[in-house]
């Protein structure tokens, strides 16, 4: 029992303090998407870097996996705007509602709700009938202090499947985008 509480403390504060480190800017698992010192005209962020230059950034066995905390730190409450490896030329807009809802906007007109949770170090996600889980990565090479951050499914060989294009705080999918009726 004195363990489980001893545990319990241990992970409030290794949260708290990745929370409060992140929030400074002190943690280097975090994009700062204003700097200090730059205004958002200056500011650097993971979509100036060419999709096709993104790749480059890749080294698996020096790249860091995101832990459950810091997925949930990342994406709770926020729309990421990424790129499928297989289709390039698509954005993909995903809101994580911190509740858990999940909306998809993979092409105009076009809307998929599901779940999201964080399982052990990974996200799952369902779609209808389709449940996945995904590692998240930060990649260890930067250009301009800015990591790529890209998801790779569980399995035998790691292989990146989507690259962010940048993290926008709070529900940021363009209305245009959305269909006309649900």
């Amino acid at each position: 029992m004195v363990l489980g509480i001893m545990k319990r403390f241990l992970i409030g504060l290794s949260l708290l303090a990745t929370t409060f480190l992140a929030a400074c800017g002190h943690s280097d698992r975090f994009v700062l998407v204003n700097p200090q010192g730059m205004s958002s005209a200056d500011a650097f962020g993971m979509s100036d870097i060419p999709y096709y230059e993104k790749p480059k950034f890749i080294n698996v066995l020096a790249d860091a996996r995101l832990s459950g905390v810091e997925i949930s730190l990342l994406l709770q409450g926020q729309t990421v705007v990424s790129r499928s490896v297989d289709e390039p030329a698509a954005m993909q807009y995903s809101y994580f509602k911190p509740d858990g809802l999940l909306a998809i906007n993979p092409r105009p007109s076009r809307l998929v709700l599901g779940r999201w949770r964080v399982e052990q170090d990974s996200l799952c996600y369902e779609l209808g009938e389709e449940r996945l889980c995904s590692a998240l990565y930060r990649s260890s090479a930067h250009a301009n202090g800015v990591h790529i951050y890209y998801f790779a499914r569980l399995g035998e060989a790691l292989r990146p499947t989507v690259f962010i294009d940048d993290i926008q705080s709070g529900d940021t999918i363009p209305i245009e985008r959305l269909p006309q009726a649900l």
